[in-house]
């Protein structure tokens, strides 16, 4: 009976730590992909422009552009570390059912910090906080830790804009730089041509009186 009775008491434990260690991936995940695409949308105009304006140095600054977007994503990956265990099962337009949980959920987390072991109320607090589970849509907590653009949500159209005008602008100096060169070779072999009879007029022998 005894191993029986701790079974049933680390079971529903081992399940709602594991579900802790996932969703605070999953807000390490959406932090790192929301706070990315935001440096990414502000970044864009200043690295449009300095490759415009430096043709040679595109490579260096798409590698720079690509780093430092890296660069804000693991900061805010980072910086989930000290979320603090309230906030597990937070999310934009979360049901009342899915904080309640939350908040039972982090309890539960402190208790069994503070005091370990195997003691009847932490073991009544994870079979009740496991019970609750089922009640909740999957889709909220597929939405746990989701982060929208905020007000960088405005500058999405203006990339948008100043890249296809970029990519136009391109395509057009490609197309003219190849009809340039499909042009040069009938100069070249028309001034060779010109330049061959110049030469074998020159090269005649003069004529006897």
């Amino acid at each position: 009976m005894g191993v029986t009775a701790t079974v049933a008491v680390t079971e529903p434990a081992q399940r709602l730590l594991a579900l802790a260690v996932r969703l605070r991936q999953q807000h390490r995940r959406r932090a790192f992909a929301a706070q990315a695409l935001r440096a990414g949308v502000a970044l864009a105009l200043p690295a449009l422009a300095a490759g415009w304006a430096l043709p040679p140095q595109r490579f260096a600054i798409a590698a720079a552009f690509v780093l430092l977007v890296g660069c804000a994503g693991a900061w805010a990956a980072w910086g989930v570390r000290r979320l603090a265990d309230a906030a597990l099962l937070r999310a934009d337009g979360s049901p009342r059912e899915l904080d309640a949980l939350g908040d039972e959920l982090a309890t539960w987390l402190e208790h069994r910090r503070r005091r370990g072991g195997d003691e009847p109320m932490l073991g009544w607090l994870a079979r009740d906080v496991e019970a609750r589970l089922p009640q909740v849509p999957p889709a909220a907590i597929a939405r746990v830790g989701q982060r929208g653009l905020g007000r960088w949500r405005r500058l999405v159209p203006v990339v948008l804009l100043v890249l296809l005008v970029w990519l136009i602008a391109e395509w057009f100096i490609i197309a003219s730089r190849r009809r340039g060169r499909r042009r040069q070779p009938r100069g070249g072999a028309a001034a060779g041509g010109a330049g061959a009879g110049a030469g074998g007029e020159a090269a005649l022998p003069p004529r006897r009186a």
